[in-house]
């Protein structure tokens, strides 16, 4: 079995739920960050792994709408991570060119 469902499984699953509009997946996704927060801050990590699979299937789901390729753009920013310059600040991590 897969871990990451396919495009067509992701279609599906959007066509079977009516997940067409982009602003209720997104306001969803925004929804499904808030019960990682709360997972995080309450220390539930039973329950952490359930709610950040919720976001992740948000993001394929807005993904699919936008016809963006995931792992293309998570390749592509990964890179970018690696190669980000800063330092962490109070907890945060602050880059560079944010930090003048």
């Amino acid at each position: 079995m897969s871990t990451i469902p396919s495009r067509p499984d992701v279609q599906a699953y959007m066509v079977l739920r009516g997940e067409e509009n982009a602003h209720s997946i997104a306001l969803k996704m925004s929804e499904e960050m808030g019960e990682v927060a709360e997972c995080v801050l309450k220390d539930w990590p039973e329950k952490l792994a359930h709610e950040i699979a919720d976001v992740v299937i948000c993001g394929l789901i807005l993904a699919e709408k936008y016809d963006i390729d995931v792992s293309q753009a998570v390749t592509e920013k990964w890179l970018i991570l690696q190669s980000r310059r800063g330092r962490v600040k109070n907890g945060i991590f602050v880059k560079e060119e944010d930090q003048k």
